[in-house]
């Protein structure tokens, strides 16, 4: 069943090197049942995409059953092998733990069936697994029927066991009693010893001094080693003893004939019973290696169709476990790892000085490379891309072979031969220190012609070196990219930092002078070295310090951007806010001032009446009912001053002309502003932030922005193309931001929201984990300024609790 084709070692040695060992042996932590342990045993990473991408459909199957409320009825089993070969023979009896053992596996088997089937809809890549478990289901019930949950026999295993049992524990309470009455009596007439009765040959006796022996009826059993004590079985309890006897003989006899009728049953089960054990090691193995991934929060790369790799934080497996058996003060910090090659290259040399870290990054590319073709996750960004590898070729330099009588770099030769015979175009190949083992400029020479042989053949290779030629033979080759270990100089310690794009400097000479080495010594090797390679040298270091310098600024310059967005951002909304409130106040003023000159206009009247009758002047009386309807007026211009101010707040799309091609326009339903890049019919795409975002073209309302110039977009999308990208792809349901930092994490969630939006999604979900609630309270807070939000809420137990919140939009 599980005759998958695997990838190719060489040399064999190559999981033991690369630590994948010592992962399978953390996986074999939780490993439950012995067949999970023989299935671990014969792991090893396959080869074709579509098993592959089998794989990672199960563990992510697994982890979903994690998140629910129930999980996977594993338990812990003993070996059956051996039972089952004994229950083949004819008239064989099995012992009651062997009939124990063999129910404890059929009770598993029905047990991860019906679990699996209840939830066949969400894993179906593990129900194709566990659809062919066959439960047993009369050989169980028969051994439930006979046994207790601890593997004993049941009084009530059969009608005649009851009967037997019972009657044998009704004559040997009637021996207790009796046998109690006779030593008390022995004791009062000081006939018997303070030992008490005993059991000797299988019946029940009393010591007996020896000098009163005669003066008690029974039989003599057994002597004491002084002599002074025989233990006799009275006369009274002769006929009990000799029924206990006979009943023991009867209970033996139909206790072995319940255990032959069992191991019949188990003889005509075998064959189902053996074809479950696989299954059951496949699920439990599938279980272990979804928990190691949890254990670190490991996330699945994306499979890569076009051979490009992209490593995003990478901490290497080998380094996290290690630090696990250590405390919390002895361990060192593991720093991850970074590294690209797109689909135009098909490999990188990398340099920099010794104990750099280029070792660790070759052997943690092989590493993450097995594990994925094993259904591990790693521990890396889940938006991290992998191919699938044919095989793993690997050369540390340091094989030397005594019983054939190879060198070093005489085994590094016939690697190299072994190599070109096997490699093909999915072939991975890590070189360490190439160039090394022989005279320099021969091996220099030796490897890059080995090289442009594998990048020929199509391999993608990694490799390390100190040699000026092959970091050259890499910057020209078009196939290849030069990359480096960063390195402090001020320190002249190394950062463990994976950089590409130019070749790193081996800082012999800094490191000599930081140990102090006498100066006549540095300077004559600065000249036997040669003025020019000197040159080379300090321009590399210069370029290294102006390129870590480069890197500082960035990542200062993203974090003081994220911090003016995110303050532009609050000052926006405050700003809303408070003109909502001015206007509300404003509004709220003349109301009670209209209410008021209302009021007063009303008493005016009255007033007027009354002098109008008491004969006073017309002209007055005018004059102030003038000065009334001037103040009315102003009050309702001002009202009507502040409803025009609303209007022009919320923009009549009618009343706008429709968008063209280029035009700067806004998403119905949002805040996200973009340029207006292309329409078809009614569908149109719209490019924000470095986003192309699909909506409807009826959804687009013109903003007052003026068009942009070609030379204008480009340099905004190269702006915006180091924040990231979208394919313009569907929006998927859920955002999953485990593992990420504050600033980022928010940024990633503030670009889903306005796509969702943009797609019209009501409901979405954000998952970020349960560990320390961080991450949950930073969401929550962003949340809350999203007026595009309508409610937010922890999701169900079922569908992750508080590690996943649902999120209701307008």
């Amino acid at each position: 069943m599980f005759n998958y084709k695997t990838i190719t070692y060489l040399p064999a040695s190559v999981p033991e090197k690369t630590g994948f060992d010592q992962v399978l042996d953390a996986v074999r932590y939780y490993i439950h049942t012995p067949y999970g342990r023989d299935r671990l045993q014969s792991l090893k990473p396959l080869s074709e995409p579509d098993d592959v991408r089998m794989l990672a459909r199960q563990t992510s199957e697994m982890q979903e059953l994690f998140q629910g409320d129930e999980a996977l009825p594993l338990q812990t089993l003993d070996e059956i092998d051996l039972w089952l070969e004994r229950a083949g023979a004819e008239g064989s009896v099995l012992t009651t733990p062997a009939l124990h053992a063999i129910r404890q596996h059929v009770r598993l088997a029905r047990l991860l069936h019906t679990f699996i089937e209840k939830h066949r809809e969400e894993v179906p890549e593990l129900w194709r697994v566990a659809a062919d478990l066959q439960p047993v289901n009369d050989l169980e019930k028969a051994l439930n029927r006979a046994l207790t949950d601890k593997g004993e026999l049941r009084d009530d295993a059969s009608n005649e066991l009851r009967t037997i049992r019972s009657n044998l524990t009704g004559r040997k309470q009637s021996l207790r009693q009796i046998i109690q009455k006779l030593f008390r009596q022995s004791v009062e007439a000081g006939r018997a010893s303070d030992e008490g009765p005993t059991l000797r040959n299988g019946r029940m006796v009393i010591p007996i001094l020896a000098e009163h022996k005669r003066k008690v009826e029974g039989f003599v059993h057994d002597v004491s080693a002084s002599g002074q004590t025989v233990y006799l079985e009275p006369v009274e309890a002769l006929q009990i003893n000799n029924d206990i006897r006979q009943l023991e003989a009867e209970e033996k006899r139909e206790v072995e004939r319940i255990l032959k009728s069992l191991t019949t049953l188990v003889r005509h089960h075998r064959p189902r019973i053996r074809s479950n054990a696989p299954l059951i090691g496949e699920l439990d193995l599938i279980h272990a290696r979804t928990r190691l991934g949890q254990s670190w929060d490991g996330a699945l790369p994306e499979p890569s169709e076009k051979g490009t790799w992209q490593i995003i934080g990478a901490m290497n497996p080998v380094l996290m476990l290690k630090n696990r058996r250590l405390k919390q003060s002895d361990r060192e910090a593991v720093v991850p790892l970074d590294l690209e090659i797109d689909e135009t290259e098909r490999g990188i040399i990398i340099s920099g000085p010794n104990a750099g870290g280029k070792s660790v990054a070759l052997k943690t590319t092989a590493l993450l490379a097995m594990m994925y073709q094993s259904g591990i996750p790693l521990p890396l960004e889940p938006h991290s891309e992998l191919p699938t590898v044919s095989g793993v070729f690997l050369d540390l330099g340091d094989d030397q072979s005594i019983e054939s009588d190879l060198s070093t770099f005489s085994s590094r030769l016939k690697w190299m031969g072994d190599v070109l015979e096997a490699v093909n175009e999915r072939s991975l190949v890590l070189i360490d220190e190439a160039g090394t083992g022989t005279d320099p400029d021969e091996g220099s020479a030796l490897f890059q012609a080995f090289m442009e042989q594998l990048l020929e053949q199509g391999a993608h290779l990694l490799a390390s070196t100190h040699h000026g030629t092959l970091k050259v033979f890499a910057n020209d080759h078009p196939l290849l990219a030069n990359g480096a270990m960063e390195f402090d100089q001020q320190t002249l310690t190394p950062t463990y930092r994976f950089r590409k794009g130019t070749p790193g400097s081996s800082y012999a000479f800094e490191i000599a002078r930081r140990m102090k080495l006498p100066e006549t010594l540095l300077n004559r090797s600065l000249t036997l070295l040669g003025e020019q390679r000197d040159r080379l040298a300090e321009l590399l270091l210069d370029l290294e310090q102006r390129l870590r310098e480069a890197d500082d600024r960035e990542r200062h310059f993203r974090k003081l951007s994220d911090e003016a967005e995110e303050a532009e951002r609050a000052y926006r909304s405050r700003d809303q806010e408070l003109a909502s409130k001015r206007d509300e106040i404003i509004q709220k003023a003349l109301s009670e001032a209209d209410q008021i000159m209302r009021g007063a206009n009303r008493r005016i009247e009255q007033a007027v009446e009354k002098i109008t009758t008491a004969g006073e002047q017309r002209e007055t009386v005018r004059r102030t009912r003038r000065k009334v309807d001037e103040h009315k007026k102003e009050i309702r211009e001002k009202l009507s001053a502040i409803e025009k101010r609303q209007r022009r707040k919320q923009p009549d799309k009618q009343q706008e002309a429709p968008p063209e091609i280029g035009d700067a326009v806004t998403i119905s339903g949002g805040d996200t502003t973009g340029e207006l890049i292309e329409r078809n019919g009614n569908q149109a795409v719209v490019l924000a932030n470095g986003l192309k975002i699909r909506t409807r073209y009826d959804n687009l309302v013109k903003s007052r922005g003026k068009r942009q110039s070609a030379s204008d977009k480009t340099d905004r999308w190269l702006n915006s193309s180091s924040k990231g990208s979208w394919s313009g792809g569907p929006v998927k349901p859920s955002l999953d931001i485990r593992g990420k930092r504050g600033d980022e994490a928010i940024r990633e969630l503030m670009l889903y929201l306005d796509r969702a939006v943009a797609a019209g999604l009501q409901e979405v979900q954000v998952i970020h984990g349960k560990g320390e609630g961080i991450l949950r309270k930073l969401v929550g807070e962003y949340l809350e300024k999203r007026r595009e939000v309508r409610h937010f809420e922890d999701a169900p137990w079922e569908s992750g609790g508080p590690g996943c919140t649902v999120v209701q939009l307008n």
